[in-house]
């Protein structure tokens, strides 16, 4: 039963956290890099955030040779309706997938090395998989080692 009470007091502690990160961005504070999208939009982020969800940014902002880099990271494989996404999930917790972006979405959590989007496009395409899709459902798996 004090396990319960545990878990809980870091699920809320968890979502608070979310919470403040959130308002912070929301209100361009504390912003410490830009990320741009291959269209040329631009996204001010928390590299400390962004290091806590994806290995490939952990990398990127912890790389004594990535010095130049690290203020403004241009994704030339990520559009600005998928990072806006990827960065919704990030710092809210919310992830919209459908037919139209789980492609999309998978392809840049690879990239991007953003396991829960991944897992969560993953799960999405098994729940989705019909007699009318399977197939194709089947090679993109294939295509992409799932």
């Amino acid at each position: 039963m004090a396990e319960t009470g545990r878990q809980e007091e870091r699920a809320s502690f968890l979502d608070g956290m979310t919470k403040v990160w959130n308002d912070l961005r929301k209100n361009n504070q504390l912003i410490d890099a830009t990320l741009i999208s291959s269209d040329g939009i631009s996204y001010p982020v928390h590299r400390a955030v962004l290091a806590g969800y994806s290995r490939f940014f952990r990398a990127l902002f912890t790389n004594p040779l990535h010095t130049d880099e690290k203020n403004r990271v241009h994704l030339q494989n990520v559009s600005s309706d998928v990072l806006s996404s990827l960065l919704t999930y990030i710092y809210d917790k919310k992830l919209d997938i459908d037919n139209n972006t789980v492609t999309k979405l998978l392809h840049a959590s690879d990239y991007l090395s953003i396991l829960e989007v991944h897992q969560a496009c993953v799960t999405f395409l098994k729940s989705s998989i019909c007699p009318s899709n399977c197939l194709s459902i089947r090679q993109f798996a294939r295509d992409h080692f799932l």
